[in-house]
């Protein structure tokens, strides 16, 4: 009811009309309008004039801000904020590099990465998923250009020591050089139990980086930068990254990319100024010891203005609770698409009846009753998108079919 709705001090809300007809009075330009997704090539530039386009205004927090305020103030409301000094007693802050983690264990351990190389012997090696630490010290020493974005994989290693093997992927011993920054809640996953693999090691070479992307499902993110700096943009929240990335019909650029300058210098002018919700694009350069926490839901790409080292975790905090209900009342998945079930049956009984406030109960059976009345009241919106789903699977079988049969 908007007539009787009052906004809240101590959280965000988020209004979207549905069911939007010719005769909805709304007076408002579209975002979406008229944005040149045609991509063009690469082109060198002068990265420092670069950086002098962007208006940096997001708000720097010391580690020491009270858990209690910062969970009021950013967590709940949703904000993004970038906390600095919460590395100061980190090994990993002190003791790494790209050259010593590459060799560590001598070099054997693999790691998730892709590259860029005129020399014609690693070729070979760009569809492999993972390299030595060995090897890619070899495409960096011939002038190779790489970009790492290691899982450290805590449920997937901690699964593989229980059944006896460790992989060669295993680095879960580097958990112990670094620490959740302070103010940053605890993971409601792993208190209720529940191990991710979401926690990763980033390594990247300059003007390589990551177009648009959401983070997983119910998650909200820290990442710590402890050499080297990173240009983020942020889009406003709920904004759906798909509509403003490079074109892959026009533009000239190769699909998945390591080098995102074009985006960042075609695309990125274009969405400065514009509102979406009542919100703009956000901006800014984190650098060495500073931490970034973002809320869930917001797409975001970043490009890597000189050879850089960070570490990133994705919690469950308490912005996802109505995004968690909704999700597994519509037959989500928590964590992944091969659920058996049994880690939402353990996360919802530990996060209701040990883990949740009373506040927040009442929030989460607040967001249930809302998603049975919604499917009551507009039942044939399930069904279509049920239909819609089996749809798209259908599809995504006839292209395995088809890539399959071109193999054989």
């Amino acid at each position: 009811d908007i007539d009787s709705f009052r906004m809240s001090s101590e959280k965000t809300t988020l209004l979207k009309i549905k069911n939007v007809t010719k005769d909805t009075n709304v007076e408002a330009n579209n975002a979406w309008d008229d944005i040149d997704t045609c991509c063009p090539k690469h082109i060198k530039v002068d990265t420092k004039n670069l950086l002098k386009s962007i208006n940096d205004t997001l708000p720097r927090i010391s580690c020491d801000i009270p858990a209690d305020e910062f969970l009021a103030k950013y967590v709940k409301k949703r904000e993004p904020v970038i906390l600095v000094n919460c590395t100061k007693d980190w090994i990993a802050q002190k003791e790494w590099s790209l050259k010593k983690l590459l060799s560590e264990k001598e070099g054997s351990l693999k790691w998730r990465s892709d590259f860029e190389t005129q020399s014609s012997y690693f070729k070979k090696f760009e569809n492999f998923d993972t390299l030595s630490g060995k090897l890619l010290n070899k495409i960096i020493e011939t002038n190779g250009t790489i970009r790492i974005f290691d899982p450290l994989g805590k449920r997937k290693h901690t699964s593989g020591r229980k059944n006896g093997s460790k992989l060669d992927t295993d680095k879960m011993y580097l958990f112990s050089q670094y620490d959740k920054p302070y103010p940053v809640p605890g993971d409601y996953y792993e208190m209720s139990g529940i191990l991710t693999d979401y926690q990763w090691i980033i390594i990247s070479h300059k003007d390589t980086g990551t177009e648009l992307h959401m983070d997983p499902d119910y998650t909200s993110p820290w990442n710590t930068v402890l050499s080297g700096h990173k240009w983020w943009v942020l889009m406003p929240p709920e904004v759906l990254p798909d509509a403003f990335l490079c074109d892959e019909k026009c533009s000239k650029i190769k699909e998945d990319d390591i080098n995102v300058h074009s985006w960042f210098t075609h695309v990125l002018p274009q969405l400065r100024g514009r509102k979406w919700y009542g919100s703009t694009v956000k901006e800014f350069v984190q650098g060495p010891g500073e931490t970034i926490y973002m809320p869930g839901n917001l797409a975001h790409a970043i490009m890597n203005i000189d050879e850089n080292l960070s570490v990133t975790e994705n919690y469950f905090l308490a912005d996802s609770l109505d995004d968690w209900v909704h999700g597994i009342m519509a037959g989500e998945d928590l964590l992944d698409d091969e659920s058996t079930g049994l880690d939402e049956e353990i996360f919802w009984r530990a996060m209701y009846f040990k883990h949740l406030e009373r506040e927040d109960r009442e929030a989460v059976r607040a967001m249930r009753d809302q998603v049975e009345y919604m499917v009551n009241f507009n039942g044939d919106a399930c069904k279509d998108a049920e239909e819609e789903e089996e749809e798209e699977e259908d599809k995504t079988d006839e292209s395995d079919d088809s890539d399959e049969e071109e193999e054989e």
